[in-house]
């Protein structure tokens, strides 16, 4: 008997070792570290490959805990009638067409190799020696895979880069003309669309005047001339009642009277007659008071009573007065006022329910008409209540806000200087005034933005990206046109910090200060 060891060889290096001995016996010593151990059936076909070379092989464990595998395998060494025909060499056969087949593929003229193997019931548990460290390596590669796709394409970063600014405020003039193409804007036309309405209302108020009306008294006098000469009086002579309270009461000669001289008679104590005249007279204003019962007397003009004085006869009658609403200017003047006011809310709305959308217009150049207006009772005339029945017009030019806000863009970067920026898109147009002239509207703007150092962001973005931040931070102290700089969120992994590999997960943003 021939007593070798297995020397850590393979399977193939142990059929040649074995084939290589002389001795028929062999016993084969398997040691602790044999490869062959991770795979028992191995041993079964070296045992088989033993037999086919003439030789029989026994096998030695020297780690106990495979010692009872020994008397198993060696009762193998010995093949049987059946175990011979199931680990025999399968026998290639070659077809008519030269092709090399066997029984382990159902198709003609293909190999087919059938191999059975032999079971074995084992109670026993083999020793692992490697599977454990091939876990643990895959593991730790598995992990490390799914480490580094989570810091590619989950963490997000920022940079923040804080530049100066300064304000920039130009006054723009844009017209906005009914007459222009559609679409077409020049820098300072842009188109717009006259928009108009019209509405036609009533409406009453109450009357808030007085007035006295009524009828004047009236009746005839005499007049006493105690002059020596025959005097006339126009009509409209005012004579005049002297109250003892109250006003005087005045009237008037409803026509010419001319009274005759006065006439001697000795036997009156003033040694004359007083000449005499009659005259019909009336009122002066309204009232009952007028009505003076026979037998005053009356001042006659400006002349004294010691020439001229005159009495009634007989009682004034036909005074009469009372107190009447009528209407005045202010309550016209109200009443328009109000319906004017009451018409233009109107038509504003009307105006801007025409709107479509992304249309505006300036309130305040809105042009209002009137195309109609009847008051039912002029001022004084006696009335309870005043209607007013107007008719007004509206029109107004409409435009654009978008095209506005992309003319006063268009201009502001006009007084850009160079190396500089408008920040964003926050700029402000303000509408100063708004004038129309028929269907144009002059449009005095004033657009509003800040200025910033011209930085290319991306460009900053592709020299950063993966970068350390140690990296970033000298790079961003090192741009001259940037104030301050910051780094939000940067991906760290132990003692190593750094920014995301992937640019969608960088954001680089201009702060203005």
């Amino acid at each position: 008997m021939f007593r070798t060891a297995s020397d850590n060889l393979s399977l193939w290096q142990l059929v040649k070792k074995i084939k290589n001995i002389e001795d028929t016996d062999v016993e084969l010593v398997v040691s602790e570290s044999c490869p062959l151990l991770e795979n028992l059936l191995a041993f079964k076909l070296l045992i088989d490959a033993a037999e086919s070379l003439g030789k029989k092989l026994s096998l030695q464990f020297e780690d106990k805990n495979f010692a009872y595998l020994s008397e198993a395998l060696n009762q193998l060494a010995t093949p049987t009638q059946e175990s011979v025909a199931a680990s025999a060499v399968p026998v290639l056969s070659v077809s008519s067409s030269g092709v090399a087949s066997s029984n382990i593929l159902p198709e003609k003229g293909s190999l087919k190799l059938t191999i059975k193997l032999p079971s074995f019931k084992f109670n026993f548990r083999p020793k692992i020696s490697l599977a454990i460290p091939f876990l643990v390596s895959v593991s730790f590669l598995v992990l490390v895979l799914i480490l580094a796709l989570y810091v590619y394409f989950v963490p997000k970063s920022a940079v923040s880069l804080t530049v100066d600014s300064e304000p920039l405020i130009r006054a723009i003039d844009v017209t906005a003309s009914a007459t222009a193409s559609a679409g077409v804007a020049d820098g300072v036309v842009i188109p717009a669309l006259e928009i108009s309405a019209t509405s036609k209302r009533s409406e009453s108020t109450a009357s808030s005047g007085k007035k006295d009306v009524g009828e004047k008294a009236a009746g005839n006098i005499t007049i006493y001339n105690k002059t020596a000469g025959s005097v006339s009086f126009p009509a409209g002579t005012l004579i005049t009642y002297a109250r003892v309270s109250g006003n005087d009461l005045k009237f008037l000669f409803n026509g010419n009277v001319t009274v005759s001289a006065r006439t001697p008679n000795p036997l009156m104590v003033s040694g004359y007659d007083p000449g005499t005249g009659t005259a019909e007279v009336t009122a002066e204003s309204f009232g009952d008071e007028y009505n003076l019962a026979s037998g005053n007397t009356f001042l006659v003009g400006t002349r004294s009573t010691n020439d001229f004085v005159a009495q009634n006869s007989s009682n004034f009658t036909g005074g009469t007065k009372r107190q009447v609403v009528i209407v005045t200017a202010a309550d016209q003047k109200n009443l328009l006022d109000n319906l004017v006011s009451s018409i233009k809310g109107e038509l504003k709305a009307d105006l801007l329910a025409k709107l479509v959308s992304g249309q505006v217009v300036d309130e305040n150049s809105v042009v209002y008409k009137t195309t109609s207006k009847s008051f039912d009772h002029g001022v004084s005339e006696e009335a309870q209540q005043l209607s007013l029945t107007l008719e007004m017009s509206a029109s107004v030019v409409a435009f654009s806000q978008d095209e506005l806000r992309n003319v006063v863009y268009g201009k502001l970067l006009t007084y850009i200087p160079d190396g500089y920026k408008l920040f964003g898109k926050g700029y402000d147009v303000e509408i100063i005034e708004a004038k129309a002239y028929g269907r144009v509207l002059k449009i005095s703007a004033r657009g509003k933005g800040f200025i910033v150092p011209n930085v290319d962001t991306e460009d900053v973005k592709r020299k950063l990206v993966g970068k350390g931040t140690r990296y970033a931070e000298n790079y961003l102290g090192g741009l001259s046109n940037i104030s301050s700089h910051r780094i939000e969120s940067p991906i760290k992994v132990g003692p190593f910090s750094f920014l995301p590999f992937r640019p969608d997960n960088l954001k680089v943003e201009v702060v203005r200060r």
